[in-house]
């Protein structure tokens, strides 16, 4: 019985012996079988499928000596090992295949793969070997393969290798290759370490998103080696070009010689970018070597560290003399920073058309080169390079017995005696450069040979910069913060110096008339300030500048509005009385408050209905502010209309807008007196004369309806104009003493009254 798994996520048909689901008998899809006997005729029939392999399976699909069975196993098929496996080989002899895993389920403990055929990917697999008769994880001997993802742990003390490549166009992909080996002599017959995590002996290869690292288990040699990574030819007409060495990460740790990448013997048109190297050596560590002679390198944007107790070296080319030529090599954008007893940053030798340019490196040591290059046509270009050595007679940058070299606009700091020394040299032009050794700018060219052009190097770079400010909108006595923004043409952050601020060209100074400044610091200039109030004027605008520093060039900013108003107030009015009659005082106290702060100065005077209101000499009540309040009395005219008034406190003062603040009150009617004598008459007609006055004996305004009374009988209605009372009666009656009743009406001013008096007729 044959079954088809519909479960797989490898390939278009899946088979499998032994699964919990699934129980098969054959790996041959029915479609495939004419009959079930095992005869070759219809082995050899078998399609493309995908295998799910196990311990228990295991011997359907590869032969006693791990070889994958090619007359069940058709090329193109996936072979997915869906177990836990111990001492076991895999050899794809003649099977174009996949080999694969399960990730978090399939492990190869002891076991190796060989790869003699091609196509093959190998992939989602981890092998963790620590027998020491293991040597190579993964070796292939064939063109075309694929390791992809896997993860890959080798611990010997004998020699070890995670893997191990003869073949071209090789892609190692996303894996994790950890090797721990003997830190042992090179194997001379291969050129190559004895333990190394990753060594590739061929052409056209990727390695890429890897994380790699080596590590030396025993010391079996003194000076012993270890090596990451291996990019090499041999000294049989093996060679290693145009390799592709991108985004992976090395660690290297040994106590004795340690090497992060190496590559050597025709090593052409390699491509090393966007790694990270550390290594740390005993005696020594070399992040980067190319020891033979090679051409059309790049090495680029790496970041490298290397420590050793010893010699160290960040990336160096053509050291060993081997013969052959160096030419057209770039090492550009790369971070390196070297810690040791002797320190090389970048070294180049006997080299032709070299480019060095824009890395930024820096190391701390007894002895130090930063650059060592020789050779012709060599450009050193904008790099940052700080040296800090013991032994100051070190150089930062390095030519010897070389011939047509440019440095130029690069960046030294170092505390050597020369940051560039021409040895044995000629026509190196050294210009533009910033060098700050212990000697500067020119004079920290250490040549003597006339035909080299040194000249516009300086201790420092002229930096430029631009100064900015913001437009102000404020208040009068506004505490405000005036704030400028310097930032440098190249980036950097400005510490130093400091800016000034003019009004309309004017320079703001404080109250001691010192002119202010506002000091720099992280490229931000800022300093509190009043606003006087001889900013609220139209037309009016601020500019910053700032002084520059040492090499930083001073720079002034564009002019910016300045928009000032005054202040508000709120002024609030406080009546003694709510309500008064003709002839009353009342006090008025006016508080005026700018937030919550009383407000000094400015004047109020008061308005009653909108008339302004004035005291008994006929003067505005003007009051003065002080502590922010102020107090004024004011008395009613006599005769006022009865009416609801609004009294208003008008505030007013240079800084601040008109503010006004209002209470209202209520003018009542006043009650009038007569005044009128007794009446003494012998005629028949009687002239009756008396007034109408205020409670404060004046006369009361308008004309008041009065009648006179004679024992209770009306004699007379007149018109009393501002309270005088001039009328004649019939007087013609007997002689005697008559009650006279004299009442003034009520009015819109006035509330009635009434007199009683004697009238007497002689």
């Amino acid at each position: 019985m044959i079954l088809v798994s519909t479960v797989s996520a490898y390939g278009d048909n899946s088979t499998a012996d032994s699964v919990d689901e699934i129980k098969l008998d054959s790996a041959l899809n029915e479609n495939d079988v004419i009959s079930c006997q095992d005869n070759d005729k219809n082995l050899k029939s078998a399609s493309k499928q995908t295998y799910y392999v196990t311990n228990k399976n295991m011997n359907k699909y590869f032969d006693d000596d791990g070889v994958v069975n090619s007359k069940v196993v058709a090329n193109g098929s996936t072979i997915i090992l869906n177990d836990t496996f111990n001492d076991k080989t895999f050899i794809m002899e003649d099977s174009a295949i996949t080999l694969s895993g399960i990730k978090g389920k399939t492990i190869l403990y002891n076991s190796s793969i060989f790869i003699e055929s091609s196509p093959v990917i190998i992939s989602n697999l981890t092998i963790n070997n620590t027998n020491d008769e293991i040597e190579k994880a993964i070796l292939i001997d064939a063109n075309n393969v694929t390791i992809d993802n896997c993860k890959i742990i080798v611990n010997s003390t004998s020699d070890a290798y995670g893997i191990y490549s003869y073949g071209n166009n090789t892609k190692v992909t996303n894996n994790v290759i950890s090797v721990a080996g003997p830190s042992d002599e090179i194997n001379w017959e291969s050129d190559v370490a004895k333990t190394l995590s990753l060594v590739m002996l061929s052409n056209n290869n990727i390695i890429t998103n890897n994380s790699i690292s080596v590590y030396s288990s025993i010391d079996k040699a003194n000076p012993g080696t270890i090596e990451a990574v291996s990019l090499q030819g041999d000294f049989y007409g093996r060679t290693s070009l145009n390799n592709t060495f991108s985004n992976n990460t090395i660690v290297a740790q040994g106590n004795s010689y340690v090497y992060g990448l190496n590559l050597g013997n025709t090593v052409d048109n390699n491509r090393i970018e966007n790694n990270n190297i550390q290594v740390q050596g005993g005696y020594f560590g070399d992040c980067i070597q190319i020891f033979s002679s090679v051409s059309n390198s790049i090495i680029n944007n790496n970041t490298i560290f290397g420590i050793s107790y010893n010699l160290a070296d960040g990336i160096v080319i053509s050291k060993d003399n081997m013969g052959g030529q160096t030419n057209n090599n770039t090492i550009t954008n790369n971070k390196i920073n070297i810690i040791g007893n002797v320190t090389n940053l970048i070294e180049i030798y006997r080299a032709t058309n070299t480019l060095i340019e824009n890395n930024t490196i820096s190391s701390t040591s007894n002895i130090a080169g930063a650059i060592v290059a020789t050779g012709q046509n060599v450009i050193i270009r904008n790099n940052h390079v700080k040296v800090n050595a013991s032994y100051t007679n070190s150089t930062p940058i390095s030519f010897k017995a070389s011939n047509i070299a440019s440095i130029t606009d690069n960046e030294v700091e170092s505390n050597c005696d020369y940051s560039v020394e021409l040895s044995n040299s000629t026509n190196v032009n050294v210009t533009g450069n910033l060098l700050n050794s212990t000697t500067k700018g020119d004079l920290s060219v250490n040549y003597t040979n006339k035909k080299n052009i040194v000249k516009n190097n300086t201790p420092s770079r002229i930096i430029e910069t631009k100064t900015t400010t913001g437009n102000i909108k404020a208040k009068i006595n506004e505490k405000i913060t005036l704030t400028a923004k310097v930032t440098s043409t190249d980036g950097t952050s400005i510490n130093n110096g400091y800016v000034i601020f003019k009004v309309n060209n004017q320079s703001l100074k404080d109250k001691n008339n010192t002119l202010i400044k506002a000091y720099v610091k992280n490229s931000q200039a800022k300093v509190n300030y009043t606003v006087d109030k001889s900013w609220n004027k139209e037309n009016l605008s601020i500019v910053a500048i700032y002084s520059g520093s040492n090499n930083i060039m001073g720079s002034r900013s564009s002019a910016m509005k300045i928009n000032v108003s005054k202040r508000d107030a709120k002024v609030t009015v406080i009546s003694s009385k709510k309500s008064v009659q003709g002839g009353d005082t009342i006090d008025l106290t006016v508080i005026v408050m700018d937030g919550s702060t009383s407000v000094n100065g400015g004047q109020v005077l008061f308005k009653l209905n909108g008339q302004t209101m004035k005291d008994k000499n006929g003067q505005t009540i003007l009051v003065n502010i002080k502590n922010g309040y102020a107090t004024a009395s004011y008395v009613f005219d006599n005769g006022l209309s009865s009416k609801n008034c609004t009294i208003t406190a008008v505030y007013s003062n240079s800084i601040y807008n008109r503010a006004e603040g209002t209470t209202n009150i209520f003018i009542n009617k006043s009650r009038p007196e007569i005044i009128m004598n007794n009446i003494k008459t012998k005629t028949n007609t009687t002239k009756i004369t008396g007034k109408i006055v205020e409670i404060n004996g004046k006369a009361i305004r308008g004309t008041t309806q009065v009648a006179i009374k004679v024992n209770g009988q009306t004699f007379a209605v007149v018109a009393a104009v501002n309270g005088i009372i001039n009328t004649t009666i019939n007087t013609n009656f007997k002689p005697g003493i008559y009650k006279l009743k004299v009442v003034a009406g009520e009015n819109y001013r006035y509330f009635a009254n009434s007199l009683e008096t004697i009238l007497e007729k002689q």
